[in-house]
């Protein structure tokens, strides 16, 4: 797509208004001469996100079912009511997704959220995992810190990205293109200079590539601090928890201790 519109860029001249459409625009482009083909396009779009979301919500009610309503009712329940339970979960899952979207609108192009949100969530799972299988001293206090922390220190700088984006203070770089190549008169207006400006803090205008990495950061070493502060002396790490490399660090550190209690029990004799 680049190739074809480096030299008449279509978001420029005003043909879409965003770059989530230049997709759909490139087909009808190339393909509007084969009758059928924009079509059958479009359905294999609506089929594709039809079944992907038919899987997550079918998945989210069996997920809050199991997890939540199971707890609060009794034991013996229908499978007619069960079954309604779980239609019931779908629709209203559905319907707040469907307000979002209203919300989601307004907040540009989804490419950049949706990436800075997904690095957001891998990240404190990543950090999660990572806390607890390379780092013996790691406890629940601390992991419990750490996710929070990044969650909400992560979040903020995703959310003040967005929202300095949406007023134009800070922008992607795209790759160069230029309307040099297009037929007829087109009207281009020039982007802003805000190099004059006052920019941003530095985390808000970090790429959001980056937002999987230090959330990674933020869960390892607030949950190292925490992990420390609130460690238990006699609290026995089982090394088939921890990962081979850190085994042998608590390998190291076990043969170290037994050797200092074996010098004092010397000196005390």
């Amino acid at each position: 797509m680049y190739v074809r519109y480096e030299k008449c860029d279509p978001l420029s001249t005003g043909e879409v208004t965003r770059t989530d459409q230049i997709l759909p625009y490139f087909v009808m482009d190339v393909a509007k001469h084969l009758p059928g083909l924009p079509g059958l396009f479009i359905a294999g779009i609506f089929s594709a996100g039809l079944s992907t979301l038919s899987t997550m919500f079918n998945t989210l009610s069996a997920t809050i079912y199991n997890d939540f309503v199971v707890e609060f009712s009794s034991a013996n329940v229908s499978e007619r009511r069960t079954n309604y339970t779980l239609k019931l979960i779908v629709i209203v899952s559905g319907t707040v997704c469907t307000i979002l979207t209203f919300f989601i609108d307004k907040m540009g192009g989804l490419f950049h959220f949706v990436n800075a949100s997904q690095g957001l969530i891998a990240g404190l799972f990543v950090g999660l995992f990572s806390l607890g299988m390379i780092y013996p001293i790691a406890n629940a206090k601390g992991a419990l810190c750490g996710v929070v922390t990044s969650f909400l220190a992560v979040g903020t700088i995703v959310v003040m990205n967005q929202w300095y984006k949406l007023r134009g203070v800070i922008s992607s770089f795209p790759k160069p293109v230029s309307i040099q190549a297009c037929y007829g008169a087109v009207n281009f207006t020039l982007p802003r200079d805000t190099a004059l400006e006052s920019q941003p803090f530095i985390l808000f205008r970090l790429s959001h590539w980056y937002n999987a990495f230090l959330s990674v950061i933020v869960v390892t070493i607030v949950g190292l601090f925490v992990s420390w502060i609130t460690k238990e002396d006699k609290v026995h790490t089982s090394p088939d928890l921890l990962s081979p490399i850190a085994r042998i660090f608590l390998k190291q550190a076990s043969h170290n201790r037994e050797t200092a209690n074996v010098h004092e029990m010397t000196n005390q004799k």
